[in-house]
């Protein structure tokens, strides 16, 4: 929305700059009045500083809420005068008007009947008048930092009372002179203007809710993941706050990897990655509660949290497992506490479930079965390493959370076990086919050399001397052992 500013200020005779300063109910009277004479909403009018007789000035903001300390002398309050300066945000179309109505002479004259009228009911009295040379006009396009600022105008004063603030600010309005919208700095948020307001709807002056551990706050209601890469999910509670009800974020699920911590204090709330020498492949929950601790210093709790690293792999920290040279990294599978060593992070794949991969009539009865076991909740996603023939499990580069070693040439699927199509296994080692049928074929002569030789020997011999063929075979036998040389 694009807004002129209209800047002035006005002279008054009988109060002085530290009486304005110190007594919010002056102050608004004198705001009241000045919106009352250029005919608009008080919301609109900030006053600036105030000028003390010797041209001494200073701010007004932040400084309204003071106690009333007022001069004396002689037990009479000591007449002064002072100066206030003002500005009027109005939108641009009918800032010209305005700035127009405040150099007229009845501007003026209004203005002086006002002030006089509404210092009275404050018991003191006041002469007024307005410096037209000092009024001008400021353009302030696309800055308007009033915009979403609510007013309730009470039909039987008059006065407008704030009821709401822009997402990202508070609103303060425990006083008419004091209302504002208080803006959430850094390392704090707000998602609710009235947040901690009591039950009457008074908002007093107080503070935004503090930045959760696992988020970095910008201020008003930005905030992202301090880490990204921990896939958190955040949901806003209604809580109990110093003076009434607020919404704060609190840490809803986290990846897998991490540990969820959530406890009493929402400051704390945030997803703590598992240390080196740990993981977890399951997201962690707060409702229902999975991998969850109520303090970031717990993260290793037995079977509940980070797991031990199971033998043959190397785990860096979060959900990376990887295996090393000679180990192969299975499918990850639901396994229960008593089927795992918690000490060594091994764990008996024939006491786990895995409902991948199976024949299809048989997935529906594997789920229930699965949801059986599991209903109460203590079945933990484990990472399953296994041990693969010497020498062809090589390890891999990947930084990936589920890295795998690659299989030597001829060797494929599960811990590299089974060979490739033209393969065979020979001595726990797959070669190609062709090198294995020509092998094949002379150890198959051979033997049947060595057969037949022994029936030659003590066998044949006899019944083939009887019948005179010894010579003859003798000579076919050396043809055949030609030929194979």
């Amino acid at each position: 929305m694009q807004t002129t500013q209209i800047q002035s200020e006005m002279s008054l005779d009988g109060i002085s700059s530290q009486e304005i300063q110190s007594n919010p109910d002056i102050a608004y009277a004198l705001i009241l009045s000045l919106a009352e004479a250029a005919g608009v909403d008080p919301s609109l009018i900030t006053l600036t500083e105030t000028c003390d007789a010797s041209g001494v000035c200073s701010s007004i903001s932040g400084r309204r809420g003071a106690h009333l300390h007022v001069e004396l002398m002689n037990g009479h309050r000591r007449a002064s005068s002072s100066t206030v300066k003002f500005v009027i945000h109005a939108p641009a179309e009918s800032a010209a008007a305005v700035s127009a109505v405040m150099q007229e002479p009845a501007f003026a004259e209004s203005l002086t009947k006002e002030v006089t009228n509404n210092m009275a009911q404050q018991n003191i009295t006041v002469a007024a008048s307005i410096s037209a040379s000092a009024t001008k006009l400021v353009e302030a396009e696309g800055n308007d930092q009033f915009e979403g600022w609510v007013y309730q105008l009470d039909l039987q004063t008059g006065i407008s009372h704030l009821v709401d603030c822009p997402l990202g600010f508070l609103v303060v309005n425990d006083s008419v002179a004091t209302q504002t919208c208080f803006e959430c700095p850094v390392t704090t948020y707000s998602v609710n203007p009235s947040d901690n307001c009591g039950a009457d709807k008074k908002c007093v002056a107080r503070d935004c809710n503090a930045c959760p551990a696992g988020l970095t706050c910008f201020g008003r209601s930005e905030f992202v993941s301090s880490a990204p890469e921990d896939e958190s999910v955040w949901d806003r509670v209604v809580e109990d706050g110093s003076f009434g009800k607020t919404i704060r974020l609190r840490i809803r699920s986290c990846g897998a990897g991490h540990v969820l911590v959530r406890g009493s204090s929402p400051d704390q709330d945030g997803c703590v990655a598992c240390p080196a020498g740990t993981y977890t492949a399951t997201r962690a929950t707060f409702d229902p509660p999975s991998v969850t601790s109520v303090t970031a210093s717990v993260v290793v709790r037995g079977f509940d949290l980070c797991l031990t690293c199971p033998p043959g792999a190397e785990c860096s920290g979060g959900r990376r497992v990887k295996p090393r040279s000679d180990f192969w990294r299975g499918k990850n599978m639901l396994c229960r506490a008593e089927s795992c060593n918690q000490v060594s992070g091994q764990c008996d794949a024939t006491k786990c479930l895995d409902e991948e991969d199976q024949p299809q009539g048989q997935v529906a009865v594997i789920r229930r079965r699965n949801q059986q076991l599991c209903a109460d909740g203590k079945c933990r996603l484990v990472a399953m390493v296994y041990r693969c023939p010497p020498g062809v499990c090589v390890s891999g580069n990947s930084s990936q959370p589920f890295a795998n070693n690659t299989c030597r040439g001829g060797h494929e699927g599960p811990a590299c076990a089974v060979c490739e199509e033209g393969w065979a296994m020979e001595a726990r080692r797959c070669r190609e086919c062709s090198s294995v049928g020509a092998g094949s074929y002379v150890l198959l002569a051979l033997l049947a050399m060595l057969v037949l030789g022994f029936l030659y020997m003590y066998s044949w011999r006899p019944l083939l001397k009887e019948f005179g063929c010894i010579a003859w075979i003798q000579v076919a036998f050396r043809d055949l052992l030609g030929y194979l040389e």
